[in-house]
């Protein structure tokens, strides 16, 4: 009977500490990779419109293929109003050849998806989906896209009053090289 009451006891402080226990956060990272890239990040500062939050790479750009990126960017309890901006770019980190995903806004593709967050102390969620046709690419930038590596910046920030300018954000990005139909 003794045997018993420790091992429930065992057991029930072991639940005990494992509920108690706060949730966690992995990041995840697998890039470079040859079709598909997945990158996260917690708690990084909100820039001032539109600057590089992630990075993501393929191996190898190929013909009759595209680009396409999935992307969100959480900002929680900011001070005060905000506009998250997201958008992408393929290799702008390669002098000439960098280009914007589409859609891009007026603006540019700093600006192609955007949230106004006017409730002070309530968060908001930007998300945006992009697009870049590799052959296209190659014809704008001839040997920049097919056969060379391909670097996806996502970028973000407050396009508004500045409220959440330097507050944490979560941000998320899937990059698919898919081949076209």
């Amino acid at each position: 009977m003794k045997r018993k009451t420790l091992l429930t006891a065992a057991v029930f402080g072991a639940l005990t500490i494992v509920l108690a226990a706060p949730p966690g956060f992995s990041q995840v990272s697998t890039s470079p990779g040859k079709k598909v890239a997945f990158e996260t990040a917690k708690g990084v500062p909100l820039p001032m419109f539109g600057m590089p939050v992630l990075t993501a790479t393929i191996v190898k750009g190929k013909r009759k293929h595209v680009i396409t990126v999935d992307a969100m960017v959480r900002l929680d309890l900011p001070p005060g109003p905000a506009t998250l901006s997201l958008g992408a770019t393929v290799n702008w980190d390669v002098p000439a050849c960098g280009l914007e995903m589409h859609p891009t806004g007026t603006i540019g593709t700093v600006a192609s998806a955007l949230q106004e967050c006017p409730n002070v102390g309530m968060g908001c969620t930007v998300t945006g989906t992009f697009i870049l046709d590799l052959d296209n690419a190659e014809l704008l930038q001839p040997g920049c896209f097919i056969n060379q590596p391909l670097t996806i910046i996502l970028n973000a920030g407050d396009a508004g009053p500045g409220g959440g300018v330097g507050q944490p954000v979560d941000v998320s990005m899937i990059v698919r090289m898919e081949k076209k139909q």
